[in-house]
Formats: structure tokens, C-alpha cells, sequence
């Protein structure tokens, strides 16, 4: 899904989520998890991802747009990040993973 959004506020209307940002100092412990996770996904769905394709596909997304962001719609870092952005006012492109 790629979307964009852009409104009229100031670049720091909008500050971190307190609970956000205690919660991310914890994320580097998980990393071993979400891996996992990624690879049984990967598995169960089927994805057989050519790393090389997904690499050209993401520096051509890189360069197109000023302001990209891949999320996740069950992480509340995501939506953090969405709702910082859209407070911003500055223009996103927006990409969602499953």
C-alpha cells in the first residue's frame, strides 16, 4: 500500500510518545525474536524474496522520494512515526509491509 499525506503544521507540533520511546530503549533485545518471526512468515506465506530485487527496489524508492516510510501496521513504533510525520506537515510516501 503506498499512500502519501501532507499537512499544514509546524515540524515540531508534535512531540515522542513518552511510553514510545522507554519501550524502544528494549527493542534491540527482541531483534532475535523478530527475526524469527520474519523467517516462519517468510516460510508459512511462501516468500521467496531475492535480496538483490528487493535492494534495487528500495534504493529506487530512496531516491524518488524525499521523506519514505516502511511500516507495519501492528507496531505502535509505526504509528508513532505516521503520527510524527503527519504532525510535521512534511510530505511521505508511505509503503506498508505485511
Amino acid at each position: 500500500l503506498v499512500g502519501s499525506s501532507a499537512l499544514s503544521t509546524t515540524p515540531d507540533a508534535r512531540n515522542p510518545n513518552p511510553v514510545i520511546k522507554i519501550m524502544a530503549q528494549g527493542m534491540g533485545l527482541l531483534k532475535p525474536v523478530f527475526g524469527a518471526e520474519a523467517k516462519l512468515q517468510a516460510a508459512i506465506l511462501g516468500f521467496n524474496v531475492d535480496a538483490d530485487a528487493m535492494a534495487s527496489e528500495i534504493d529506487a524508492q530512496k531516491t524518488a522520494n524525499k521523506a519514505l516510510i516502511y511500516t507495519y501496521g501492528l507496531s505502535p513504533f509505526s504509528s508513532e512515526a505516521l503520527a510524527i510525520l503527519d504532525a510535521s506537515g512534511y510530505e511521505y510516501t508511505k509503503i506498508e509491509l505485511a
